[in-house]
């Protein structure tokens, strides 16, 4: 019988990192930290601008976002993949 391996220490040290990152995120975004949300406008901004200028690339990102991605298809994809799987 395989017997799973233990971590490497490189992982020791990046997971523990990569969650204090990501509390530190939700801790900025928490307290409304203004230069977060000031980029956050700024992006949100820009994107929208883009997004009204070039109608293919909104077109492709609808049809990503209502066919592709969306919740009934990716049960069907996860479902198939169980099946497979099994």
């Amino acid at each position: 019988m395989h017997c799973p391996s233990r971590p490497t220490h490189r992982y020791t040290i990046v997971t523990p990192a990569l969650a204090l990152c990501s509390a530190l995120l939700l801790t900025l975004v928490a307290v409304e930290w203004r230069p977060l949300v000031d980029l956050d406008g700024r992006i949100a901004t820009t994107t929208h601008r883009w997004a009204v200028e070039e109608h293919g690339v909104t077109h492709m990102c609808r049809i990503l976002t209502d066919w592709v991605w969306d919740p009934l298809t990716l049960r069907l994809v996860c479902a198939a993949a169980m099946v497979w799987l099994v």
